[in-house]
């Protein structure tokens, strides 16, 4: 779906609030994540809704991402910390998913917690870490996301190191 509006229609408007409602939703979500993480090492089962809710949040980011690189998607709060938080919960999510493997978490009914799964999150999350890289090579945290992308082979699309 064409997200782009012209500024000052209603479409514009409502695009926005759209954008904006998603974006504070996901963060929403991963605030609630970041703020169990320092207790996941004691607590093991709280790793079932630390993965839920990054894994929700980073849906939501995603489509946010995507309609603004795309389709040049409204949103009110700074370009930089939508492609940041996009990129750092992914990160999240994927390491998420790699601990709740090795201990077989089940993060919900039909979903097997494999390779597979792993590997389609990890695919996604390289391409909105390549997207934040890409467009802020100069963010003070980028050699987080490079050595991320680092991990991957010589094949991996066109990221300026």
């Amino acid at each position: 779906m064409n997200t782009a509006a012209r500024e000052g229609t209603w479409e514009f408007a409502a695009l926005s609030v759209f954008h904006d409602a998603h974006y504070q939703l996901a963060l929403t979500w991963l605030t609630f994540a970041l703020d169990l993480s320092p207790r996941l090492g004691a607590e093991t089962h709280l790793l079932i809704p630390y993965v839920k809710s990054l894994r929700d949040a980073s849906e939501l980011l995603t489509d946010v991402l995507f309609a603004h690189v795309n389709f040049g998607g409204q949103i009110s709060y700074p370009k930089g910390d939508l492609y940041k938080n996009a990129a750092l919960c992914h990160l999240r999510y994927v390491s998420g998913l790699k601990i709740g493997m090795q201990i077989g978490m089940q993060i919900g009914e039909g979903v097997d917690l494999g390779e597979g799964y792993v590997g389609e999150a990890t695919e996604k999350a390289r391409e909105v870490v390549e997207i934040f890289v890409e467009h802020f090579p100069d963010d003070e945290n980028v050699e987080i996301f490079r050595s991320f992308l680092g991990g991957f082979s010589e094949n991996q699309p066109n990221v300026k190191p």
